[in-house]
Order: structure tokens, then C-alpha cells, then sequence
């Protein structure tokens, strides 16, 4: 008996909300900061089993200033940055490859 994979897709209309805010001159300290509407949320596709399960997945509160907080922490007093290296690394791996997949309408594993 052979067992197949699940299929998975994760579908978002747009990017981060918190680019469009400062363009807007929103402040960070607004209390709707890094909000998206409930309209932007993305759609996660499975394939299970033969069976197709797509849902609306909440988009978590974004933050720019605790990332830069962190970098701030980590230079002046010496704690560990909020990003690795390794995780820079493979954030250019999973971008590579969905450009891949788009160009060859195929999944591409990692």
C-alpha cells in the first residue's frame, strides 16, 4: 500500500500590512498597528487523502519594531538577534523555490 504526501498550499492575497500603515503615516504605537483586516487573511489548501480542506488562517499582529528592538539588543548587548543567519538563509531558500514553482507549475520540495 503506497501513502501519497498530503498536498499543501498556503494562498495570500498581499503582502504585510504594516509597509502600506507607515506609507499611510500610521504610527507603530497606533493600537490597530500590524492588524490586517479579516478580508486579507490567507487561505491554507490541503489535500489529504483525497479529501480537499481549505481554510482561512488569522494573520498574526505584525511587529517591525520588536525585530528592530532585537537587532538593537543584540549589537549593544550582545543577546541573540531575532534572526539567524540560517533562518535569512532559508527564507531566500523557501522564496527560490516558489519562484521555481510558479516557472514549472510543479511543487518544489525542500
Amino acid at each position: 500500500m503506497c501513502c501519497m504526501a498530503p498536498k499543501v498550499r498556503f494562498l495570500k492575497s498581499r503582502a504585510d500590512v504594516q509597509e502600506a500603515a507607515l506609507q499611510a503615516l500610521v504610527s507603530p504605537a497606533d493600537a490597530n498597528w500590524g492588524i490586517e483586516s479579516e478580508s486579507e487573511q490567507g487561505i491554507l489548501h490541503t489535500e489529504k487523502d483525497g479529501k480537499v480542506i481549505r481554510e482561512c488562517v488569522p494573520t498574526e499582529k505584525g511587529t517591525y519594531m520588536d525585530y528592530y528592538n532585537g537587532i538593537y539588543e543584540a549589537i549593544r548587548n550582545k543577546k541573540q538577534p531575532p534572526v539567524t543567519g540560517e533562518d535569512g538563509l532559508n527564507v531566500i531558500r523557501i522564496i527560490e523555490a516558489a519562484y521555481q514553482s510558479n516557472a514549472e507549475k510543479k511543487i518544489i520540495n525542500l
